[in-house]
């Protein structure tokens, strides 16, 4: 199950390493770029904190040689991976993203004190913003950063009354101004139930989708590089947000507009509507509910490894293919796995050297 770096708790110098290794990964959005444009405008100490890091990491080239810096990555790299924000284990990134993470929080610690100085051959990182959206107001009303851990759910009301219930293991950025109101969804999946301010459209930006409302209800889930608009009341325009040369630009022919019951996911450019049933089963999570008709053992497995640690496993390709109807508790990963061996032919068991993975495979 793939493991995603939530935003640090700790200082600001934590956080500017933690945006550093969002912007360097390939995947990198447009929204995501602008949630650091929010962060980096919040004040003079994230600016400086920023800073800090692009020196650190320029100079650290140079250390690379040393035995004892190597001594020393080596020592926050393990104990980084799965552990608790701090200074020496920043992130709990999958994969490269933790070890570079961390090893920027090592080398902040370390030149933090001193005074970056220029760096002539340094290259910067710092995307460009989204072409089309103004300038951030540093006049902020509500500013914050909200996530929800794996199998946690959270509903939070904004200044404005508009409320957002986080689903498991969701990221986003809220940056509320006397001009405007905009959200930037990092990963997850949301729903925004919208207080009406004609004066003040809400934005939200989540992957290369711009999602524009006045008063209204609607839920976006980011599923890899996918982004998923559904509608439950109200209106919403769903513009796409594209890279043309060094820039993102909003295409103006990519603009759909939902009613209510449509969703709008992948690149398709027309919204699909989908019957009351399976709009139930969509938004079950928000009472802990995963409820699924006829769907690829494989696709429900992926759903179910959302809300717990544990993870779930096929041993042979072909099990993705056998069908599951039920009604599971989100969280509750025994259950489910003792439901799927009581439905089909199957055994479960714990390898020895994964204590948090259950495999599945066929009953001998």
């Amino acid at each position: 199950m793939t493991k995603t770096a939530l935003y640090p708790k700790g200082d600001a110098s934590a956080q500017a390493a933690y945006w550093f290794v969002q912007q360097r990964k390939p995947e990198c959005t447009a929204a995501t770029r602008r949630a650091f444009d929010l962060w980096l405008e919040e004040s003079q100490a994230h600016r400086e904190a920023f800073e800090a890091v692009e020196h650190a990491w320029a100079i650290s080239a140079g250390l690379e040689q040393s035995q004892a810096f190597s001594a020393e990555r080596r020592e926050v790299l393990i104990p980084g991976v799965g552990g608790p924000y701090t200074a020496r284990g920043l992130a709990v990134a999958a994969g490269a993203a933790t070890g570079l993470a961390a090893c920027l929080a090592l080398v902040v610690s370390v030149f933090l004190t001193t005074p970056p100085e220029p760096v002539m051959d340094a290259q910067p990182v710092r995307a460009p913003i989204v072409a089309s959206l103004p300038a951030v107001d540093p006049v902020s009303s509500d500013s914050r950063m909200l996530t929800t851990a794996v199998g946690q759910r959270e509903a939070v009301t904004l200044e404005d009354g508009s409320v957002v219930e986080l689903n498991t293991s969701t990221e986003l950025r809220v940056m509320f101004t006397q001009a405007r109101r905009e959200v930037v969804l990092l990963h997850g999946q949301a729903l925004f139930n919208v207080a009406h301010d004609a004066s003040r459209p809400f934005i939200v930006l989540a992957g290369d989708r711009r999602i524009t409302a006045l008063g209204t209800e609607f839920e976006v889930r980011i599923k890899e590089d996918d982004v998923a608009v559904t509608l439950l009341d109200g209106r919403v325009e769903v513009a796409e947000m594209l890279a043309a040369s060094s820039e993102p630009v909003v295409r103006p022919a990519r603009v759909v507009e939902l009613a209510p019951g449509q969703r709008l996911s992948g690149r398709s450019a027309d919204a699909v509507q989908i019957d009351e049933a399976e709009l139930d089963r969509a938004l079950g999570w928000r009472e802990g509910r995963l409820e699924f008709e006829n769907e690829r053992l494989g696709e429900v497995i992926e759903e179910i490894n959302r809300y717990s640690t544990l993870s779930v496993q096929l041993a042979r390709p072909e099990l993705a293919y056998l069908r599951v109807s039920g009604n599971f508790r989100a969280g509750s990963t025994e259950n489910f796995v003792a439901a799927v061996v009581d439905l089909f032919p199957l055994s479960a068991r714990t390898p020895d050297e994964d204590p948090e993975v259950v495999l599945l495979d066929w009953r001998a």
